[in-house]
């Protein structure tokens, strides 16, 4: 009958151990205390293999390693460790402290069943034994080296290995490759090869991985590649590149750094075929899986090197403290920014930065929310240890650990002493901007309420002066009528007659031109008011016309009107008397600027988009230039020169129609081209 083996089952799961369920119906198990130091019963027969399943950290299972096995034994115990924490680290850890394996928690139950008997398949023979024995030692002295080197310094170390592993497995080359995915090449960076044999490394860089696709598929789905006869390949690239090296056999595995592979290790047998066994597979992959370790490190210490120069080169003063507020870092800024020295501030807290003028609920608010685990931001007052004060604006967040516990917390100063002198000074300078804006702005309504009493009285005055002046000229008008009719003071002759028709002339002009300025002032005065009554505006165009004609005809003009059909009786809300004085300014400006033979029209349309009804004064005359247009309505405006004028007019006439056309709540518009003439429209709201 076949012996079961007897295995001792060391675990600190105390139900449904999982290497209890997957070992029991194969093996003997015998149950041990948790790990911790334990020593076998010299009197008793020892156990076949040693299990440890530990959930927790690998110090336990070293420590119960080291214990199972002392240097008194003269035939070690195989033990394998199933840790609920696998990684290459841990595993080197292990291995180095005794370990012939290590597993995961989560390995299938095959698996662990398989390993256990090729643990106890090694101990069959002495030689088997004795090989084994300087292959353990060989992978400790490899997690040895590469644990306790600097990842930036491991180099060499990975130069020794790769030789030790090359020499224990009795390889001719062995060497490491890396995949650059982006660029789809391969490269060699690390080989060693043995006396006799010619290195390779020149020549494999750059090496298309799309040239060796049976090379590059097994490895990118993380499993190995085992040629154990190079010569027997089929014809293709990979033989043609293996062939003129003197390959004969190789094994090459993938360095998996989680599902992705970044390249492989490997050996060559150059000269004989060579089948590889589970050693020589096993010690590759555990080789593969330092190297990345290695990687992973130097990634890690690379980010780590960056964030502490960052830490150390940072513009603003940093202090890492522990929970109790101790100091224990603080950065190059710090030490600029406060005066004080390290010494001076590690194992204090920052309270030796304190002026004792930063209010106490500012103190209560930080650490009400520190310890609720929130960053707090806000502003200190310091004191310099020279003994001045300065401002700092301070960002406080706390580090917690995997167990959300606060442990530390880091706080990022930046000086704005600076910054506060400027905004008080920018603040001091906007006030003084907005008292002197206050001031101008009350000067300024000052000289505007000035200006316009000084307008009300100017305009007050001109329609004083205009009663004065109309009252006398109209003496003079009529007197120089009843002279031209003889009845009265008898008969005049031509010339004389000639005389008195000069007189009324200019005297009707010096009239209108009163008037003009009476209107004028009496509405900018505020004087004048309107009379608003619903009015046919046809009619109304149609009088005015007919009192131009006189006018027209001594100049040969024709007169035309022009209304739209269905605006016959059509109503605005305006004061009749000033629509016929609108009308007049600019009928008599058009008959006035066209030359005789030419023609003036008035035309009334309707805009029922708009709601308004527009009366258009079309002339043929000379044209107004573009740049005089703007400027028209203005009082005493005319586009003509003095030293070019040849009408007659005060320019008060448009600013008058102007004027009245924003008091009926309309407005008055001029389109004209030069050499064609002009086109005036004054536009009334249509009566709803």
């Amino acid at each position: 009958m076949t012996r079961l083996n007897t295995l001792l089952l060391l675990s600190d799961v105390t139900d449904n151990s999982f290497c209890h369920e997957a070992l029991s119906a194969e093996f003997v198990i015998r149950r041990g205390a948790a790990p911790g130091a334990v020593q076998l019963d010299p009197g008793e027969t020892p156990p076949d293999l040693v299990v440890i399943e530990t959930q927790g950290d690998s110090p336990d299972a070293v420590t119960l390693l080291r214990s199972v096995n002392p240097p008194s034994r003269v035939r070690p115990v195989p033990i394998i460790v199933v840790t609920a924490k696998p990684s290459p680290e841990i595993e080197a850890h292990l291995l180095a402290a005794g370990a012939d394996d290590v597993l995961p928690v989560a390995v299938d139950a095959a698996v662990l069943k398989a390993r256990v008997r090729r643990c106890l398949e090694r101990d069959v023979t002495a030689v088997d034994s004795k090989r084994f024995a300087d292959y353990r030692a060989l992978i400790r002295q490899l997690a040895i080296s590469f644990i306790s080197t600097y990842a930036d310094e491991v180099e060499p170390e990975v130069n020794a290995a790769l030789e030790m592993t090359g020499r224990f497995l009795h390889a001719d080359r062995a060497y490491i490759f890396v995949y650059d995915h982006p660029a789809r090449v391969t490269s060699n960076t690390h080989e060693w090869c043995a006396s006799g044999v010619a290195p390779q490394i020149e020549s494999l860089q750059g090496v298309p991985m799309d040239a060796v696709p049976e090379w590059v598929a097994p490895h990118s789905q993380g499993r190995s590649l085992v040629i154990e006869s190079v010569p027997e390949l089929p014809a293709g690239n990979l033989r043609d590149i293996l062939v003129p090296q003197g390959i004969n056999s190789l094994i090459a595995v993938p360095l998996m750094d989680g599902e992705h592979c970044r390249g492989f290790v490997g050996i060559d047998v150059v000269g004989r075929d060579q089948k590889f066994g589970v050693e020589e597979h096993e010690m590759l992959l555990f080789f593969a899986e330092l190297l990345v370790s290695v990687n992973q490190r130097r990634r890690v210490d690379a980010t780590l090197k960056k964030l502490s120069l960052a830490v150390e080169q940072s513009s603003e003063a940093i202090i890492i403290t522990d929970v109790s507020g101790s100091i224990e870092y603080v950065n190059d800024t710090f030490i600029r920014q406060t005066g004080f020295e390290r010494n001076d501030v590690l194992g204090n807290t920052p309270s030796v930065l304190a002026s004792g003028k930063t209010s106490l609920q500012t103190y209560q608010q930080m650490w009400g929310t520190l310890r609720s685990g929130k960053a707090w931001k806000g502003q200190f007052l310091n004191r310099h240890k020279q003994g001045h004060e300065y401002y700092v604006f301070s960002i406080i967040t706390p580090l917690s650990n995997a167990k959300k516990e606060i442990t530390h917390f880091v706080a990022v100063n930046e000086d704005i002493t600076e910054k506060k002198r400027v905004g008080q000074e920018l603040d001091r300078h906007r006030h003084q901007l907005e008292e002197l804006v206050l001031q101008r702005t009350a000067d300024l309504q000052f000289a505007k309420e000035a200006a316009e009493q000084a307008s009300r009285a100017k305009s007050e005055f001109l329609a004083n002066m205009s009663h004065e002046l109309r009252t006398p000229l109209n003496s003079v008008l009529g007197m120089s009528e009843v002279l031209q009719m003889g009845d009265v003071y008898g008969t005049v002759n031509e010339r004389q007659f000639n005389a008195l028709e000069q007189i009324r002339e200019s005297g009707q002009h010096l009239l209108k031109l009163i008037s003009e300025i009476l209107d004028l002032s009496r509405i900018e005065a505020g004087k004048l008011t309107l009379d608003l009554q619903p009015m046919d505006v046809s009619q109304t165009a149609i009088s005015a016309l007919r009192l131009m004609e006189p006018t027209a005809q001594a100049k040969n003009i024709q007169l035309d009107y022009r209304q739209s059909l269905g605006l016959q009786g059509v109503s605005i809300l305006a004061d009749e008397q000033r629509v016929r004085q609108i009308l007049f300014n600019l009928l008599s400006n058009a008959i006035k600027f066209t030359q005789p033979g030419g023609s003036v029209s008035l035309q009334l349309q309707r805009d029922l988009t708009a709601q308004r009804v527009s009366l258009a004064v079309s002339d043929t005359g000379e044209g107004i230039p573009l740049e005089s247009q703007s400027q028209l309505f203005q009082p005493f405006t005319q586009f003509e020169t003095s030293t070019t004028k040849r009408h007659a007019g005060s320019g008060l006439g448009l600013s008058i129609v102007k004027r009245l056309m924003d008091m009926h709540g309309g407005e008055v518009t001029v389109h004209s081209v030069i050499g064609e003439g002009s086109v005036f429209t004054v536009h009334f709201p249509l009566v709803e």
